[in-house]
């Protein structure tokens, strides 16, 4: 019991003691107060290559007597890398990044070297060149075949490929590509036997057919060249026969052997994620697919209540593009027969992917078409016939002549739509306009909203984003 009544003495004059030295510290600790570091938002922006960026930053802090100091550091999305830009508080820098597809982020550190805490600010700049957005127009002038460059605002810059290369783009050029893969825009010109590779922000040419392939086909007759935007697989069509390259594994990727099967393709493809390569066989008269991590095409299942069997079509391919609705392509075919046109659409996600059928009736001139482009959001289908525009209505099965040019010799080479609106190039003699046409809720033109002229003899044209 004594031991027990000594053990708990011990206890409670410890406690006593730790009181009783706690309660004569009387501060002895000395405590920072935290310094509040804001720093004012920073706009995004736009320069180009070689232009100077200057930020004059709004900082605030709560402590005026503490230091700070200050770092701008630029990250690229493309490599991954970081580079300092500065250690001063005002940025004034040369910007020398090269313009890539995703902007750049910026990112600016305070910190303050009395508590080592830091605050930070980040926004987005892009670097651009002239030629980072807008319609690049194959055209000729003479005997030179180039590229015209007209930007968003309707300025023309003419001959971008010879600027940058010191020669005009080789003859029978005949259809130019942008699309974005392996995380770059990707722009080619196609010949009637080869295929360049140009750099997006200047037109330099770093690739040509040769250099695409482990062993370039022969005869080297490229007839289309496609891509799912941000897809890991890309294709070519060659005299009729399919070529695959896989961009999801490590470069450097070419385009290997060809598909093999007994089939002529057309120049058009559809894809997706259930059926990732659709194209037409010429041949047998039926659309093949080939599947995801395949080398061999395969014919489509049939599918109870299909609208028609994609294995037996049995006309020729006019026109595919992709349709209002995801995943949905439109096709046009002929039949030699008859000359009749009908119109299909694919479903290249769906179980059943063919869709609609039918036979296309009261479509005018629809055989001497030049050119066709589907609209954004309706389901409707522009063609081209010498100086008019017609629009076939899917749901009514007829068209109408929506515009008609009143320069009677001119010609409509090429149709494409721009964010809603209609844009037709369009060859008057020896030179090549773009007209630009609003399109009501019917779609109808409303009206002709622009006309840039100065080009050269229209061949084709593709819109660049930026």
């Amino acid at each position: 019991m004594m031991k027990k009544y000594t053990a708990y003495m011990h206890f409670l004059f410890a406690v006593l003691l730790m009181l009783s030295s706690c309660a004569k510290d009387h501060g002895n600790y000395e405590y920072t107060k935290l310094n509040d570091v804001k720093i004012d938002s920073i706009s995004d922006f736009s320069l180009m290559k070689f232009d100077s960026l200057k930020i004059s930053p709004e900082v605030n802090q709560s402590e005026s007597g503490h230091i700070l100091s200050y770092e701008w550091k630029i990250y690229s999305p493309k490599t991954g890398k970081t580079k300092t830009l500065s250690k001063e508080k005002n940025l004034a820098v040369v910007i020398t990044e090269e313009p890539i597809t995703d902007a750049y982020e910026l990112l600016f550190k305070v910190t303050d070297q009395t508590t080592g805490i830091s605050e930070f600010k980040s926004f987005n700049l892009k670097v651009i060149t002239p030629y980072s957005e807008g319609w690049m127009v194959l055209n000729r002038k003479g005997n030179d075949v180039d590229i015209d460059m007209v930007n968003p605002a309707g300025k023309v810059f003419s001959d971008v490929y010879k600027l940058s290369n010191g020669n005009a783009i080789p003859d029978g050029a005949n259809r130019v590509y942008t699309y974005y893969g392996q995380q770059e825009q990707k722009v080619f010109v196609q010949t009637a036997s080869d295929l360049l590779q140009l750099k997006g922000n200047d037109f330099i040419q770093i690739q040509n057919y040769n250099s695409l392939f482990y062993e370039q086909p022969s005869p080297g007759k490229p007839e289309l060249y496609f891509l799912k935007n941000g897809g890991d697989r890309e294709f070519i069509i060659n005299d009729g026969l399919l070529y695959v390259m896989a961009t999801n594994v490590p470069p450097p990727t070419r385009f290997g052997a060809r598909i093999p099967g007994d089939y002529k393709a057309a120049n058009f493809m559809a894809v997706g994620s259930k059926y990732p390569g659709i194209i037409y066989d010429e041949k047998n008269g039926g659309f093949l697919s080939l599947p995801a991590n395949k080398s061999e095409l395969t014919a489509f299942p049939l599918v109870e209540g299909a609208a028609f069997d994609m294995n037996k079509i049995n006309k020729t391919l006019v026109f595919m593009q992709p349709a209002p609705v995801l995943d949905h392509f439109y096709a046009l075919f002929k039949d030699p027969r008859n000359q009749s046109f009908h119109f299909y659409t694919i479903n290249s996600n769906g179980t059943n992917p063919a869709v609609k059928y039918q036979p296309m009736a009261n479509v005018p001139d629809i055989g001497r078409a030049s050119t066709f482009t589907i609209a954004s959001t309706l389901p409707l289908i522009y063609y081209a016939v010498d100086q008019k525009i017609y629009v076939y209505d899917v749901e009514m099965n007829a068209a109408r002549k929506v515009y008609e040019i009143p320069d009677a010799a001119a010609h409509i080479v090429a149709l494409r739509m721009l964010k809603g609106a209609l844009v037709a190039g369009v060859n008057e003699g020896a030179e090549g306009a773009l007209y630009y046409f609003d399109l009501a809720p019917t779609g109808n033109v409303s009206s002709n909203t622009k006309k840039i002229s100065g080009l050269g003899n229209i061949i084709d044209m593709v819109y660049k984003p930026q």
